[in-house]
Order: structure tokens, then C-alpha cells, then sequence
């Protein structure tokens, strides 16, 4: 240290004060945070000493319990781009639709019990839609029932060529256009 003629200079460290009562925590249920904290200033340190050791916030979990099955996290209608949500009156089950040009991912999704939804990643509920396909000539096309595979099939007496079967992956059909010819096109 300092010396003063013959005397060292004492210098004094920071202290830390007490700590702070505990934020609100974050959600009233299924986990959330909350913090407190503490500043080095019981007294402060002096020029030249030391400053407090270790962290000035603490973090911890709270409100660990489930959200029960039949509270919603929201209420009302709840529009998320292309999502419209809206929650029936006793808040246990929400109505799930899309906009314009999209299409719920699972069309079971269209009513579901706030618990489910509280679990699911809703930007992820609605899919943008691809657009409608056109029957080869001398063929058919059918869709799935969640309108997201497409087949094609000739007619009896043509052959396919092509992709039998389309994907439809936010928004683009993946795989080739089918066409269906006579078996002697193919020979050639």
C-alpha cells in the first residue's frame, strides 16, 4: 500500500447492502423468473480499494406449477399474421383459423382445449396454401384430406410420367409435373 511519512494509507472496500425483495415473477403459472438485486454501496468503495465481490442479481425461478387445463393464456380474439384465434366464453377451448392464402398445418387444430394450445407453437398452426392443380390431360389428380399431398393417376390406357405423388411445402408443390401419355410414347 500508499505510505504517509511513516503510516499507511487504509483505504476502505465496498460492502454490499442488502438485497432486494423479489420482482413479480414473470408468468402466474408454468415457470417463470424473477430477480433481485444489490448494490455495492455499504459503504462504496474508497479510491483505490476494492469493489464488491461476486454478482450484484440474483435470478431464480417461481410459479412452477401447470397452467390448469382450462385457462386460457388469453382471451378475446388474438390475431397473429395469417393466425386468428378467438377463445369460447368459458375459456376452455380456442377457435383456430387462417387468413387469405394460408391453411391450418393439422385441420384438428381448428378447435382445441387452451391446454393444448398453451403447449403449441402457434406461428407454426397456419401454413401458406399452394395453389390449386390442374388434372393432366388423359389423368386426375386427387388430394389428401389435409389437402397438403397431391396423386396422380391416368386414365386407363396412359402411362405416367412424372411424380405420382406432389408435397405441398409452404406454398410451392415439391415434385415434378405428371404427365399422362399412350405406353408407346414411352417405348420410343
Amino acid at each position: 500500500g500508499e505510505w504517509i511519512g511513516h503510516a499507511p494509507i487504509c483505504r476502505k472496500d465496498g460492502e454490499w447492502s442488502s438485497w432486494s425483495d423479489y420482482s413479480t415473477c414473470s408468468q402466474s403459472c408454468g415457470t417463470g423468473q424473477q430477480q433481485r438485486t444489490r448494490s455495492c454501496d455499504n459503504p462504496p468503495p474508497e479510491p483505490g480499494a476494492k469493489p464488491c465481490d461476486s454478482c450484484a442479481r440474483e435470478c431464480r425461478d417461481c410459479n412452477t406449477h401447470p397452467c390448469p387445463a382450462s385457462d386460457c393464456l388469453f382471451s378475446g380474439t388474438l390475431l397473429l399474421g395469417p393466425l386468428n384465434m378467438t377463445v369460447s366464453s368459458d375459456r376452455e377451448r380456442v377457435f383456430v383459423s387462417c387468413g387469405a392464402d394460408y391453411v391450418l398445418a393439422d385441420p384438428t387444430l381448428a378447435e382445441v382445449k387452451c391446454s393444448l394450445l398453451n403447449t403449441t407453437d402457434a406461428t407454426k398452426l397456419c401454413v401458406k396454401s399452394c395453389q390449386t392443380l390442374t388434372s393432366p390431360a388423359n389423368g386426375s389428380v386427387q388430394l389428401s384430406d389435409d389437402g397438403f399431398k397431391a396423386f396422380y393417376e391416368c386414365d386407363l390406357g396412359f402411362v405416367l410420367f412424372g411424380s405420382k405423388r406432389l408435397v405441398c411445402d409452404n406454398g410451392i408443390w415439391i415434385g415434378d409435373n405428371a404427365e399422362c401419355h399412350p405406353p408407346e410414347i414411352g417405348r420410343a
